[in-house]
């Protein structure tokens, strides 16, 4: 039931940033902003924290992205970054890097974990 219902939320999320929620290009298609991949990393993750830096000036290429989330529990570091890279597949297209900063438990962040 869970995932069912991130699937909704991911599809109404990508249906109001297609029109006309997010910048276009017409180069490379319509670019990803920091606030639609917070919302998405957000859902699909259940994150109690999530932090999206957009470090390409404005133009929707480059992010980095910090993220508390319960579902990390138990899995190394390289599971955490494909649960990341799972939840913006369908941008993944449109961004040229994406720099994961954290990825942790809560625990870990409560403890100030690096």
């Amino acid at each position: 039931h869970e995932a069912r219902e991130q699937q909704r939320v991911r599809a109404r999320l990508s249906r109001a940033w297609r029109k006309g929620q997010r910048g276009e290009n017409p180069g490379r298609g319509v670019m990803p902003t920091a606030q639609l991949l917070q919302d998405l990393l957000r859902a699909a993750l259940e994150a109690d924290e999530v932090t999206v830096l957009d470090i390409s000036g404005d133009c929707g290429s480059s992010f980095e992205v910090s993220v508390v989330s319960k579902q990390f529990q138990g899995k190394p570091v390289l599971a955490r970054h494909r649960l990341v890279h799972g939840a913006l597949a369908g941008e993944m297209v449109n961004i040229h890097a994406l720099s994961i900063k954290k990825a942790q438990t809560p625990e870990q962040a409560a403890d100030g974990a690096p």
